[in-house]
């Protein structure tokens, strides 16, 4: 632009010597254009700072925010890969304690349920020391015990009502013998009874009702 802006000045210049201008007036008038050009070619140099200075800016600004479209895409993988981590831990522990579990039940014997389901718990029987001689004790009083201690029996009491319906009347020998032959038709499981399986009938009390003694 400078070379275009000399070459048209020196035009003109010959045209001014040519319409009889002196060599003064001409000076003059090429030392004004010159110092428009050097204005001129200032402002250009300012507006190609300017310009160089907002492609900076640009390229500053597009920078940083790819660099922070960056930053939240590690970001968002760090989540998702921690939510996979957490997620992948839930179902181990959850797996191993399904295992546990499992292996804890093929482990148990199979009368376990059972026996925690099955198994009455017998009433204490709680026996006081007697002074006495064996002529103070009594079989009616010892009879009259017997539905007394039947009702405090809980759920074998039905069991036992069920094997003579004239329950009522046992004497206390009879009600001895309905207890035994019931511990022996239903035993603790894991504990071996040293007598055979014995099975009440109501004819079994009849046979072994002795007559009452005064």
């Amino acid at each position: 632009m400078v070379t275009a802006v000399n070459a048209l000045k020196e035009s003109i210049e010959e045209k001014k010597f040519v319409n009889g201008e002196d060599e003064e007036s001409v000076q003059e008038w090429s030392s004004g254009i010159e110092e428009i050009v050097n204005q001129a070619d200032e402002c250009m140099r300012e507006l190609t700072r300017q310009i160089d200075q907002i492609d900076r800016n640009l390229k500053h600004a597009s920078a940083l925010h790819e660099h922070k479209r960056e930053i939240e895409l590690e970001r968002e993988k760090l989540r998702q890969k921690q939510e996979a981590v957490e997620r992948a831990h839930a179902e181990e522990l959850e797996f191993e304690k399904k295992k546990l579990e499992l292996k804890q039940v093929q482990t148990e014997p199979p009368e376990i349920t059972a026996m925690a389901s099955n198994v009455v718990k017998m009433p204490k029987l709680v026996i006081t020391k007697f002074d006495g001689t064996p002529q103070d004790w009594s079989i009616n009083k010892l009879d009259a015990a017997v539905r007394f201690t039947f009702d405090k029996l809980d759920v074998i009491k039905n069991e036992l009502a069920m094997i003579d319906e004239n329950w009522s009347e046992w004497t206390f020998v009879q009600f001895l013998e309905a207890l035994e032959k019931w511990t022996i038709n239903n035993p603790v499981q894991g504990v071996e009874s040293s007598k055979t399986k014995a099975v009440a009938t109501p004819q079994d009390f009849k046979r072994s009702n002795p007559q009452k003694i005064e």
